[in-house]
């Protein structure tokens, strides 16, 4: 069975990282936030539209199941 995707948005704060870490072992996570700590993590400004646009573009044929 496909793995499903999740993009979390805010990664590398209190909630998205323990999110991360909870959902890791059965889902395929897609990290976001607005402070990249390390290579793995996306850059994103939800307050930003072209930051949003950039990242719609790179994810559109990913097929991400969900969005936290």
């Amino acid at each position: 069975m496909k793995q499903k995707k999740i993009l979390i948005t805010g990664a590398n704060g209190f909630i998205g990282s323990h999110l991360q870490a909870a959902l890791s072992s059965d889902y395929e996570v897609i990290l976001t936030s607005r402070t990249q700590n390390d290579a793995k993590t996306e850059y994103l400004n939800l307050l930003d539209e072209t930051s949003v646009e950039k990242c719609i573009l790179k994810f559109a044929g990913y097929g991400i199941d969900a969005v936290i």
